[in-house]
C-alpha cells in the first residue's frame, strides 16, 4: 500500500475527523445518560417525600405510631434500593431497614444535623449515597425530619454498560466507516489513475498522442484539456528546436565539404613549410571533429523527429554486440583495456542494425575513454521476462552523482576540465537516448566515483507473430563508420 497516495491521505484525513466526531459523540452520550439518571434518582426521590408528606404524616396525630409504622412498611419495605428514615423530635419512629443493593445497613448511615437540609451527598463504602432531607410541620403542629436516600449503584452500573458498549462500537464504526471511505475512494479516482498510466506512455515514442478527455464537466475534464494543451505547447517547441538542429546541420554540412577538399588541395602543394602543414593539418582535424558535430545532430534530431519509422528487422543483439566488440578491441588494446564479453545470449529484438549498432559503440567507447590504465569493460546480453538487456560495465572513474541526470543531454560534460582529446563533444549519449527511444527501449545507468559505470538498456524482445523469422545476419561495417562520440 502506498502511504503517500491520495487514496489514502483522503481515507486518513476521513478517519481523522470521524475519530474525533465519534469521541464527541461517546462523551456527549455518555454525559447525557449520566445527567438522565441523576435527574430521575432526585425526582424519584422528591416523589418519595411527597407521597410520605402527603398520605401518612397528617394523620400520625390521630392514629399513633404503630399505624405509620405498619402502613410505612407495607410500601417502603426494606431490600430495597432506597431507605426511608423518619424522625419526630429528636426521635427516629420509622425507618425501613436495610437497603439491599447495595446490602447497606440502616442504623450505619449518619443522621442528618437539624441545620441540614435539602439534598445531600454522602460516601459510602459501596458506593455514594444521594440523600433527600426535608423538614415537615403537620396541620396539628407536630415537626418531622423525613430522609429517602437511594444508592447510585444501579446508576453506576448504567454508565459502565454503556461505556464498554460505546468503546466497542466507536471503533467498529470507525473500522468499517475506514475501509468504506478507502473503497468508495477508489472509484471516484479511477479516472485519475487511468488519465496518469496513459500520460506516462504519451512521448515514449512520439508526442502525437493526447489524452482522452471525459466528458464530466467537472476539474477532470479540465484537467485532461489542460494537459492536451501543455502537451501541443511542448510538440510544437520540441519540433521547432528539432527543425533547427537538423535545418542548420545541414546547411553546415556543405561549406564544411567545401572547406575540407579545398585545404587538402592546399596541403597537397609542394613547398609548403612545415608549420603551414602543421597549420593546415590542425584545421582538418578540427574540420572533422564539426562534421561529427553536423552528423550527430542531423543524427539526432531524425531520431526525434520521426526515427521511430526507420526500416527494423529482427536482429540478434547478442550476435551484433560480439562483432561489434571483436572490432573494438584493437582501440581498448591501444588505451591498456581489456574488453570481454561476460555474457552475449542469443536474443531477438525488431531493431535497426545500424543504429543499434551506434548504441554499443558508443557505451564501449565512453567505456574505454573514460577507464583507468589496465583497466577492464565488459559487455553482456541476456533476457529477462520480456525485455532484452544490453549491459556495458567498467571499473573506471565513474561519474559524479549529481551529473548522473543530465549525462543524456546534448553537449554536456560531467568533467568541465576535459579536454577535446580526452572529453569528447558530448553528444555521444544524448545520440543513444534518442536511438533507445526510437526501439521503445529505456536506459539506465549506475555508477560510483572512482568504482565505474554499468550502463543498461533494456530492449522489447521480438516476438514472432506466426512461427519463427528469419534472422538476418547485422551488416559488418567498420567501427570508424559509426559516430563514436562521448559524453
Amino acid at each position: 500500500m502506498n502511504f503517500r497516495s491520495f487514496q489514502f491521505r483522503i481515507t486518513k484525513w476521513f478517519v481523522g475527523f470521524l475519530a474525533l466526531a465519534l469521541l464527541c459523540v461517546w462523551v456527549g452520550v455518555y454525559l447525557s445518560v449520566q445527567q438522565f439518571l441523576i435527574a430521575s434518582q432526585k425526582r424519584n426521590l422528591n416523589n418519595a417525600v411527597y407521597n410520605i408528606e402527603s398520605q401518612f404524616l397528617p394523620e400520625y396525630g390521630a392514629k399513633g405510631e404503630v399505624w405509620l409504622a405498619d402502613e410505612m412498611g407495607d410500601v417502603y419495605a426494606g431490600g430495597a434500593d432506597r431507605y426511608v428514615r423518619i424522625l419526630h423530635d429528636g426521635r427516629e419512629i420509622f425507618n425501613s431497614h436495610d437497603m439491599g443493593n447495595p446490602q447497606t445497613p440502616v442504623e450505619k448511615i449518619p443522621l442528618p444535623t437539624n441545620e441540614q437540609a435539602g439534598l445531600l451527598h454522602i460516601d459510602n463504602r459501596g458506593g455514594r449515597l444521594l440523600e433527600l432531607v426535608d423538614h415537615y410541620t403537620s396541620p396539628d403542629g407536630q415537626r418531622f425530619i423525613v430522609i429517602v436516600g437511594a444508592s447510585d449503584a444501579s446508576a453506576r452500573r448504567v454508565l459502565r454498560s454503556l461505556a464498554i458498549i460505546l468503546s466497542i462500537v466507536c471503533p467498529l464504526v470507525l473500522i468499517v466507516a475506514a475501509l468504506a471511505c478507502f473503497l468508495m475512494i477508489k472509484r471516484p479516482l479511477r479516472p485519475v489513475t487511468e488519465l496518469t498510466e496513459q500520460a506516462e506512455n504519451i512521448g515514449r515514442k512520439h508526442l502525437g498522442d493526447r489524452l482522452p478527455v471525459p466528458n464530466t464537466r467537472d476539474e477532470l475534464q479540465r484537467l485532461a484539456t489542460s494537459l492536451n494543451q501543455m502537451i501541443a505547447r511542448l510538440e510544437d517547441a520540441l519540433q521547432h528546436n528539432n527543425r533547427f538542429s537538423a535545418d542548420a546541420s545541414h546547411e553546415l554540412r556543405t561549406p564544411l565539404t567545401i572547406v575540407r577538399g579545398e585545404l587538402e588541395q592546399v596541403i597537397q602543394q609542394p613547398d609548403l613549410s612545415e608549420a603551414t602543414v602543421d597549420s593546415i593539418g590542425s584545421a582538418l582535424e578540427e574540420i572533422e571533429r564539426m562534421s561529427q558535430i553536423v552528423q550527430s545532430l542531423m543524427a539526432t534530431a531524425y531520431l526525434d523527429t520521426g526515427g521511430e519509422q526507420m526500416e527494423r528487422e529482427p536482429t540478434d543483439l547478442g550476435k551484433l554486440v560480439g562483432s561489434t566488440l571483436d572490432q573494438m578491441r584493437l582501440l581498448a588494446e591501444s588505451q591498456n583495456i581489456v574488453l570481454s564479453n561476460e555474457k552475449l545470449e542469443s536474443a531477438l529484438v525488431d531493431g535497426n542494425p545500424t543504429r543499434l549498432k551506434q548504441v554499443v559503440v558508443n557505451l564501449v567507447d565512453n567505456a574505454i575513454k573514460y577507464n583507468r590504465p589496465n583497466g577492464r569493460v565488459s559487455a553482456s546480453v541476456f533476457s529477462k521476462d520480456q525485455t532484452v538487456i544490453l549491459q556495458v560495465a567498467d571499473d573506471g572513474i565513474g561519474i559524479p552523482e549529481g551529473s548522473i541526470p543530465f549525462i543524456f543531454d546534448r553537449f554536456y560534460r560531467a568533467d568541465k576540465t576535459r579536454t577535446r582529446a580526452t572529453g569528447g563533444i558530448g553528444i555521444g549519449l544524448s545520440l543513444v537516448k534518442a536511438i533507445c527511444n526510437a526501439h521503445g527501449a529505456t536506459i539506465d545507468v549506475k555508477s560510483r566515483q572512482g568504482h565505474g559505470t554499468v550502463f543498461s538498456v533494456a530492449f522489447p524482445r521480438y516476438l514472432p507473430e506466426t512461427g519463427t523469422s528469419e534472422i538476418r545476419s547485422p551488416k559488418t561495417a567498420s567501427v570508424s563508420t559509426y559516430v563514436t562520440t562521448s559524453h
